[in-house]
């Protein structure tokens, strides 16, 4: 019956030989592995690199040109003395409900100013045609 190697102890083969011999090819490894009764596959590889360090760079997500989001409420330019934001996801969804609701709230009053300001002009019209 075959002896099972854990993957870890696999990756810290892989990760010790490239620490030796960082010019090492993928099929001299795979080899010296073979010859130690150990599975080397390419997903090894990746994880014995990233184990040493050198491994390679985590993408951000955006593509060149890509602009940064903006937050509602905020200038579009770079902020240059940019301080780390302390505020907890509730917070800001708290604030940015209550700062619509005080969009509604005084959206309501222009219409109610509105609705009295055509009265007015309603009653105007009305003395001038006679009613």
């Amino acid at each position: 019956m075959k002896q099972l190697v854990s993957r870890a102890e696999t990756v810290d083969f892989v990760a010790g030989m490239l620490a030796k011999h960082p010019g090492a090819k993928a099929a001299e490894i795979t080899k010296a592995g073979k010859a130690k009764g150990l599975n080397v596959y390419p997903l090894i590889f990746g994880l014995a690199r990233k184990q040493l360090g050198i491994g390679p760079k985590a993408k951000t997500g955006r593509g060149p040109g890509r602009p940064r989001k903006v937050v509602a409420g905020t200038t579009a330019a770079p902020v240059l003395h940019a301080t780390p934001m302390r505020k907890s996801v509730a917070a800001v969804a708290a604030s940015s409900a209550v700062a619509g609701i005080e969009g509604v709230i005084t959206h309501m009053r222009s219409l109610d100013a509105e609705v009295t300001r055509l009265r007015g002009l309603l009653t105007q019209i009305g003395s001038i045609a006679g009613r």
